[in-house]
């Protein structure tokens, strides 16, 4: 497996002269206490991305019991702490925010953020097809949500920010939040809108749907990638995507065509997957298997 992947990764950089995902920084949105996890990302897709050239850090909040995680960590070198965020799903939209602020201000010549929750498996040898043909300036892109309602429990709109909703009481269009990609005007601009003293009551609960609006703003709207309507490789294959969808969806999607990222994946998984002969042949086992993910 690794005999093959570095053919490929040799391949790429000797058609193009240079690495296929230089200028490409991935922000990892971690919590604290996954140690295991980040030990685990370090090890298996995050070494394949550096190596195509790639740049990344981990990102996690920085108050509460941090630096008792921080001993059980073999490398912080790669860890930002956010100042001011807890890391709570109220607190997602000031992440975001902070980490284009952070971003914006820390690395020099990005072509591209791939802002990606630590519970997404992506491949190196996917994302590559995805990245030549994105445009330089406007981009927002990934998996496009359409015609999407307020949810209920932790997902539920409060009144004082239904102004979010147009006369049909839509949200507009997003990027699901687990894996998308920016341009650097569109970090910039999310960098922008970042408040240091906000507090949650201040801003819109659900980070993916408040890049859009702070998007938006600015003339940059979300873009698909990868249709769904023809086989080959797909962007995401996601639980959330098939909540409704019978058992067996899973083979019906795995057979004709393969992924850019897998969602939600625990350590174990990106472990074993990429241990194993196949990548997308072992994720799709597994989700296939345990259907309390589909």
């Amino acid at each position: 497996c690794s005999a093959t992947r570095m053919g490929w990764t040799n391949a790429l950089q000797a058609e193009s002269g240079r690495k296929p995902l230089e200028g490409v920084f991935f922000a990892v949105m971690s919590y604290p206490i996954n140690v295991r996890g980040r030990e685990v990302i370090r090890s298996t897709w995050l070494k394949q991305m550096t190596e195509l050239g790639a740049q990344y850090k981990f990102f996690i909040g920085g108050e509460g019991l941090v630096e008792r995680f921080f001993e059980w960590e073999s490398d912080t070198s790669d860890i930002v702490r956010l100042e001011g965020n807890w890391d709570h799903h109220d607190h997602q939209t000031f992440k975001t925010e902070a980490t284009a602020h952070w971003v914006n201000k820390n690395v020099e010549d990005m072509r591209y953020l791939v802002k990606i929750e630590e519970d997404v498996l992506p491949v190196a040898k996917n994302l590559v097809k995805v990245i030549p043909g994105l445009p330089k300036r406007g981009l927002y892109a990934g998996h496009v949500l359409s015609n999407a309602r307020p949810g209920w429990g932790k997902w539920k709109l409060e009144d004082e920010f239904l102004w979010a909703l147009d006369e049909n009481g839509l949200y507009p269009d997003y990027c699901k939040g687990s894996m998308y990609l920016l341009s650097p005007d569109a970090v910039a601009a999310l960098a922008e809108h970042h408040n240091p003293e906000a507090g949650e009551e201040n801003l819109f609960p659900f980070e993916d749907i408040n890049t859009a609006m702070v998007l938006q703003h600015i003339g940059i709207h979300p873009m698909g990638l990868m249709s769904n309507h023809s086989s080959g490789t797909k962007y995401l294959l996601s639980h959330d995507l098939y909540m409704d969808s019978p058992h067996d969806v899973v083979p019906s999607l795995c057979e004709n065509n393969d992924y850019v990222a897998y969602h939600p994946v625990s350590p174990w998984i990106v472990q074993s997957a990429h241990a194993a002969e196949s990548v997308h042949q072992f994720t799709c086992k597994y989700f296939d298997t345990d259907h309390s993910r589909f």
